[in-house]
């Protein structure tokens, strides 16, 4: 925003587990909300364009069945529904 990004519901999706957001089913980081802003990011995006994705929040780690990661485990994010969804 203080690069002269717009900062409208058109150019950016913003979910929150604030009180003010919960119970607003379209703001709340649940699992298919965020899968819903992952592919509301990536429509029509084209090659050159610069997306940006922030997670701040929990995650955990699963077990890296491919052999790539170093430690064993791939990171994942949380949506406030994981132990349901």
């Amino acid at each position: 925003v203080q690069s002269g990004y717009p900062d409208d519901s058109t150019h950016m999706v913003v979910l929150s587990d604030e009180r003010s957001a919960v119970g607003h089913g379209d703001y709340s980081p649940t699992f298919a909300n965020i899968r819903k802003g992952m592919q509301w990011l990536v429509h029509n995006a084209s090659e050159g364009d610069i997306l940006f994705f922030h997670f701040s929040g929990h995650g955990a780690q699963v077990a890296d069945t491919t052999g790539i990661e170093d430690d064993g485990f791939n990171e994942t994010i949380l949506p406030i529904d994981y132990k349901s969804a």
